[in-house]
């Protein structure tokens, strides 16, 4: 018997019962208090400041156009959850069985692979989402004055901070769940690792 179908339906499946909507509203939700625990709620604000204007500003077309960024990166914050874990499941488990710590996984796992180019042309979904952001970016930012267009750069901003959050937390949840899994088979490890 051969259970490749199987194999590649639970593959296709499992990241869409992980990464719901419902984990990314709490990895936001982190996001929001780690800018309010650190005191820097700067990005936050000037992007609340900056929807509340251009929705006075905006025709219906543009806010359409505004929408749809959002939406966009919405969706490629979707995207980044499974990216993050996924690199944080294979630094953990590359920690476990070398038993040594990388220099700077997140950086170069995930930063360098997905938020520079040109490694994220490796990754086409990511970058079809992030191009047609830009394009309609690119054309409402063109209609505006001075002022509107920083606002429309503020939550732009916002955005990627929630990016590199969402990132951040996905790729150390994964770490910790490649742990996790490698003490359920090994519990010595945990017992050495106790205090990383």
């Amino acid at each position: 018997m051969n259970l490749q179908h199987e194999l590649a339906t639970i593959q296709a499946t499992i990241p869409k019962q992980i990464f719901t909507d419902e984990l990314l509203s709490k990895l936001l939700l982190v996001y929001h208090q780690e800018v309010r625990q650190k005191n820097l709620p700067v990005v936050e604000d000037d992007c609340k400041k900056g929807r509340k204007a251009l929705e006075r500003i905006l025709n219906d077309v543009q806010k359409g156009a505004l929408y749809n960024i959002e939406t966009s990166f919405y969706n490629n914050l979707k995207w980044a959850m499974s990216f993050g874990f996924s690199r944080g499941v294979y630094v953990g488990f590359q920690e476990a069985f070398l038993r040594a710590a990388w220099t700077d996984p997140f950086q170069n796992l995930v930063v360098n692979e997905l938020l520079i180019t040109p490694n994220m042309q490796r990754y086409p979904d990511y970058v079809r989402e992030r191009n047609y952001c830009q394009e309609l970016y690119d054309l409402l930012y063109a209609q505006l004055d001075s002022d509107a267009q920083k606002h429309l750069a503020s939550i732009l901003c916002a955005w990627d901070e929630r990016l590199h959050s969402v990132l951040w937390n996905a790729f150390h949840m994964g770490r910790q769940q490649a742990r996790a899994l490698f003490a359920e088979v090994h519990p010595i490890y945990l017992e050495k690792n106790k205090e990383k």
